[in-house]
């Protein structure tokens, strides 16, 4: 399973996490002082909320994709260079 991993930068934290709660209607999984976690199933989203004292321009910390192990990153690793997306390592 392949879930897609977004992080956001959020000035108010606490206003994005209940944006996001109603939005998804879940809870939270994570949540520290500066940072919180969504994970959904439909679809397989990976949102994490960064808290920073201001957002300039683009609010988006990363994007990713995350995958269940060590494993399928190599296969996906190795299926990407055979594409030519990625360069193999010498």
């Amino acid at each position: 399973m392949i879930n897609v991993h977004i992080g956001l930068n959020v000035s108010n934290l606490e206003k994005s996490k209940a944006f996001y709660q109603r939005l998804f209607s879940i809870p939270p999984v994570k949540e520290k002082d500066d940072y919180v976690k969504f994970l959904t199933t439909e679809p397989n989203l990976n949102l994490t909320l960064t808290k920073v004292d201001e957002v300039k321009g683009n609010n988006i910390n990363h994007l990713g994709v995350q995958l269940n192990s060590k494993e399928e990153v190599i296969n996906h690793k190795e299926r990407l260079e055979k594409e030519g997306f990625l360069r193999k390592k010498k």
